[in-house]
């Protein structure tokens, strides 16, 4: 559950799509020619780490609203399009995070340059140190799924938690993960409760997944079918993933008519908040 295989281009996509959604080239930018994609990735980790329906990492998206493609080398090519090497690279070099962090896409993806995980993740730890949460969590997805580092699970939850503490939404999940499961740090529950509801609150599914379970069976808290039901239900109800469906079901039952009733308007309450 949730431990699904790392693809790099996933892992720059979730760490710098709204990063980046509406920042400005560093320089005057041209259009470069379009490029005939090399392959496609697969979407294992961004299906594992957000759900469906997330569009963007700091915010928004969840069961809420919200759809992305499946096609990961459109969704990162879109990301880079507007900016020149040239002038990235000078930026970068000035010390400006967000595009060190740019740069370091490029050489993972070999867009523009050939690819070089090793230059990749050397800039984006020169943005990371500069406190520049994308870059941080980046970091620790590699980390985590041993792309192009050797894989080491407290590496990784040293880079998700200062992005988790700057309220980097999927970082704030993959933390809550590695306490849920005891990697890289001490299993503890309550602090992957603490984390899972940051997440879930800024619309990551597989969080409000997660977080449900939890209140469901008890884990970390007091059983709580009421809040379980809500979070189950924002990230799909009886839709939801087979392996949650009895959870919800359960949680379902537990309440009263009048509890399902202040649950659904709970429940609207949060899907108008998510789609602002």
């Amino acid at each position: 559950m949730f431990l699904l295989p790392v693809t790099l281009p996933v892992i720059l996509l979730l760490a710098c799509a709204s990063a980046f959604a509406q920042a400005p080239p560093p320089q005057e930018p041209q259009t470069p020619p379009k490029k005939k994609a090399k392959r496609v990735w697969t979407t294992d980790d961004m299906k594992g780490g957000a759900g469906k329906g997330v569009s963007t990492v700091g915010g928004g998206g969840g069961g809420s609203g919200g759809a992305e493609s499946d096609n990961s080398n459109d969704m990162l090519r879109s990301m880079v399009r507007d900016f020149e090497l040239a002038p990235l690279l000078v930026s970068a070099e000035r010390g400006n995070p967000e595009s060190q962090t740019q740069l370091g896409i490029r050489y993972a993806l070999g867009e523009g340059v050939k690819e070089d995980m090793q230059l990749a993740r050397q800039w984006f730890e020169k943005a990371a140190k500069q406190g520049f949460a994308p870059a941080q969590y980046a970091l620790g997805v590699m980390y985590e799924g041993g792309v192009g580092v050797e894989q080491n699970y407290q590496e990784a939850a040293r880079w998700y938690n200062p992005a988790a503490g700057g309220g980097h939404a999927y970082a704030q999940f993959r933390l809550a993960r590695l306490y849920f499961f005891g990697l890289g740090l001490p299993q503890s529950f309550p602090a992957a409760l603490t984390w899972l509801r940051e997440a879930a609150a800024r619309g990551i599914v597989r969080a409000q997944l997660l977080l449900g379970l939890m209140y469901e069976e008890g884990l970390g808290t007091q059983r709580n079918p009421f809040e379980a039901y809500i979070w189950l239900t924002l990230a799909g109800g009886i839709e939801i993933d087979v392996e949650f469906r009895d959870n919800w079901h359960r949680a379902k039952d537990s309440l009263t008519e009048d509890g399902i009733a202040e649950a659904k308007r709970r429940i609207e309450a949060w899907r108008e908040r998510l789609r602002k």
